[in-house]
């Protein structure tokens, strides 16, 4: 016995949907987080935030340089001191980088969202809903 194109036809229909339907309903998810994240930033709090952040990133960035500079002015460190430096210049430079990347997760999701609710609006335009 063999399986015909005819046969499989509504299976393969039905599974198409469902994976369209799940494709869609994921891109909601994404439009509502970066709808959230977009009220959250246009609140007057947010800023007060921001500058907070913006600070610590330029007193981190300010250690980095700090420590780069101790490194390498040409004065000579003993090994436990010098071992101390590069701990801190990797500790102030992790830490610049996760400071920095907390501040553009948010305008990434708001990105994520616009780009999802155009797919939205593209796959609806399509018949698919």
């Amino acid at each position: 016995m063999t399986i015909q194109l005819e046969d499989i036809a509504p299976q393969l229909k039905a599974e198409k949907e469902q994976r369209e339907s799940q494709k869609l309903e994921e891109l909601r998810h994404t439009v509502g987080v970066g709808t959230a994240v977009a009220t959250i930033t246009g609140d007057s709090k947010w800023a007060i935030y921001l500058n907070h952040m913006n600070s610590l990133i330029e007193s981190a960035e300010r250690q980095v340089r700090g420590y780069e500079q101790s490194l390498s002015n040409g004065d000579f460190l003993g090994g436990q001191a010098y071992g101390q430096a590069k701990v801190k210049l990797s500790d102030s430079r992790g830490l610049l980088k996760g400071l920095k990347q907390s501040t553009d997760l948010l305008t990434i999701l708001i990105n994520q969202g616009e780009k999802a609710a155009q797919e939205i609006y593209e796959l609806t335009k399509q018949g698919i809903s």
